[in-house]
């Protein structure tokens, strides 16, 4: 490839340094030199210029910290020509560079990651007609940014999951089964609460870990088999990943899903709802996928798995081989192709 691929995050912090989408920047390209984290405290002062910046751009997610990666972006780009820029978040972090999409030759592309019921809050058509292409990370984003963008310029490039670091555990499993749920983000915690609830009356040997933000624990106070981990290290959160003897994720929405991917990579069977682009990464060979909002067929497949050991070797095996075919090494392969593609649009 002739042209030069730089790229511009912020980087998320409910995100472990083995997770995100960010991870594309160890196998490829030049990040652009810009805040990788939002580095201001809490306080008005923050909060103003959050409100002033999501008001002005007309998109609820757009921070100030966004706005320092996209300023920093524009010196760099001041500075170089003819080189392709790709914002890995172009939810929240892409506003006002796609406006100098062609300067100095430049080419401006983003990837989205929020489905279509959300893309349309924040991400608006004006801004996506000006970037040369837009990469999608399933299939259910595709008719909404086609309607902007063009099918020849939008591309399904998977979300992917370091398979290195996350894998099987060769310890053994704890005495009782262990029902493990990751992430804050799209989750369905009443419907998660309903399904172990249920569980509890039934069978006194299951218990649930729910990582997740602390402000969400209130929905599980009174269920005893439920422990809710927030702020935990990587280390600690890969203990529970191999600990666990299956993964549940009730989901009001989705696109990819870094926890489901996670949990795949490390051998185990998943129970997820079947919504948004969930089908593009796992299938029935290593997943029970359960109605939206259904917290008793939710309940009955936890129940079913934790009752059948072989069930679960068998999907969980299958987890595994089908999270390889999502591991950041391959990714990275299609996206170059794709970068191949785009440089002569």
């Amino acid at each position: 490839m002739d042209i030069a691929v730089n790229y511009a995050t912020l980087l998320g912090a409910h995100h472990s340094s083995h997770s995100g989408y960010a991870q594309i920047f160890r196998y490829m390209g030049r990040r652009v030199s810009a805040p990788t984290t939002p580095r201001w405290p809490h306080g008005r002062l923050p909060a103003l210029l959050n409100t002033a910046c999501a008001f002005i751009s007309g998109s609820p997610w757009y921070t100030f910290s966004a706005l320092r990666l996209e300023l920093s972006t524009f010196m760099d780009m001041w500075l170089r020509k003819n080189e392709l820029y790709h914002f890995l978040n172009g939810d929240t972090d892409c506003r006002y560079i796609p406006l100098l999409n062609g300067f100095r030759g430049h080419k401006v592309i983003a990837t989205y990651h929020q489905p279509p019921d959300e893309l349309c809050k924040g991400v608006s058509g004006p801004v996506l007609q000006r970037l040369t292409a837009a990469l999608a990370v399933a299939s259910n984003q595709v008719d909404y940014l086609t309607r902007f963008v063009g099918s020849n310029r939008v591309f399904v490039i998977p979300h992917g999951v370091d398979t290195d670091y996350f894998q099987p555990g060769e310890g053994s499993k704890i005495d009782s089964k262990l029902v493990l749920s990751v992430g804050t983000h799209l989750r369905d915690f009443d419907t998660l609460a309903l399904a172990a609830a249920t569980v509890e009356r039934k069978e006194s040997d299951i218990h649930f870990a729910v990582v997740t933000h602390p402000e969400r624990g209130h929905v599980f106070v009174g269920l005893p088999h439920v422990r809710v981990y927030s702020h935990i290290s990587d280390d600690d959160l890969l203990r529970l990943y191999q600990q666990a003897d299956l993964a549940v994720f009730p989901l009001q929405d989705c696109t990819a899903n870094n926890a489901v991917l996670e949990a795949m990579a490390c051998g185990l069977p998943i129970v997820v709802t079947d919504v948004g682009g969930i089908r593009d990464y796992v299938d029935e060979t290593c997943a029970m996928l359960t109605p939206r909002k259904d917290a008793q067929a939710i309940a009955e497949a936890i129940m079913q798995l934790c009752s059948d050991s072989a069930l679960r070797q068998q999907l969980g095996k299958q987890s595994r081989e089908k999270a390889l075919q999502f591991d950041f090494r391959k990714v990275v392969e299609r996206l170059a192709e794709v970068y191949e593609i785009i440089v002569t649009i």
